[in-house]
């Protein structure tokens, strides 16, 4: 693992903050993750947009500018000794006298790792949710405030959590987009969750494919054909048990694995031609 503090290379060791940030005491802090494939990063323009937009809705100030940002994830990108890695940036709301306001300069973190595997028993056979009622606050914000997401998944022990409306609708889930499939057709809230770049890769890849988008929250008592969510490091996952119960035949569905086939297509074709994956 390698660490830059603003836009200095550290060691682990030497990766610190003041006690008095308003990232730890307050949780005012602006997080983005993306990875790499073979060095190059999938997507980086866009998610540093959107570290950037969350950065203007949280009043967080960046002192870097998108330009310095994009160079800042390169050296340390090139730094690193793997070619799969996971990136992460954390924009603090800096040290606080008061302990409530912000007051001083943001630090901004990123830090570099080897990119986690999932196991490939869990695209084959599929993964476990559960629901829980949680609609959160600024949900076009990707903030580190992951509180009840760290819990229940702790709580409950399954694959990922899905944030559900008091009546019903699939949002999210706690670290990933959802999708439902009946009849053919993808079913994915727009409104009320954050804007994933892995969702909109896959959205394109839909509409490659032909396969009809609605924008409409799917309820969790529907009974959905297929299921998947979307993430970075997830990329297209499916669910096969939503809440003890099972998605459609309970085995991975074929528009699923459509979408997932194209994708590692897309994924490989990329890694040849870095700069349509640095868009």
């Amino acid at each position: 693992m390698l660490w830059m503090i603003d836009n200095q290379i550290v060691p682990e060791e030497e990766a610190r903050i003041s006690p008095n940030d308003l990232g730890m005491l307050r949780g005012l802090s602006a997080f983005e993750y993306m990875r790499s494939y073979n060095r190059s990063v999938f997507h980086l323009h866009t998610h540093i947009d959107r570290l950037i937009n969350t950065c203007r809705s949280i009043d967080i100030k960046l002192p870097f500018s998108k330009e310095e940002l994009v160079e800042m994830v390169h050296r340390l990108n090139n730094a690193f000794d793997s070619d799969d890695c996971g990136i992460k940036f954390i924009i603090t709301g800096g040290p606080s006298k008061n302990q409530f306001s912000y007051e001083g300069k943001p630090r901004v973190l990123l830090t570099i790792n080897r990119c986690p595997v999932y196991p490939a028993k869990i695209y084959q056979s599929g993964a476990i949710a559960e629901s829980v009622v949680y609609e959160r606050y600024l949900p076009t914000a990707k903030t580190c405030d992951y509180m009840l997401g760290v819990l229940e998944m702790g709580r409950r022990q399954v694959d990922e959590v899905l944030y559900i409306t008091p009546s019903g609708s699939i949002l999210e889930g706690s670290r990933s987009n959802f999708f439902a499939v009946k009849a053919g057709t993808l079913f994915t809230s727009e409104t009320g969750v954050l804007g994933g770049v892995t969702r909109k890769f896959v959205l394109e890849l839909a509409h490659e494919l032909d396969i009809p988008v609605k924008f409409e929250a799917p309820c969790v008592e529907n009974d959905f054909d297929e299921a998947f969510i979307t993430s970075t490091i997830k990329e297209i996952m499916p669910i096969v048990k939503i809440d003890n119960k099972p998605v459609g035949n309970g085995l991975v569905g074929g528009l699923t694995k459509r979408l997932r086939q194209l994708f590692l297509k897309k994924v490989e074709a990329l890694k040849s031609t870095p700069e349509a994956i640095l868009s």
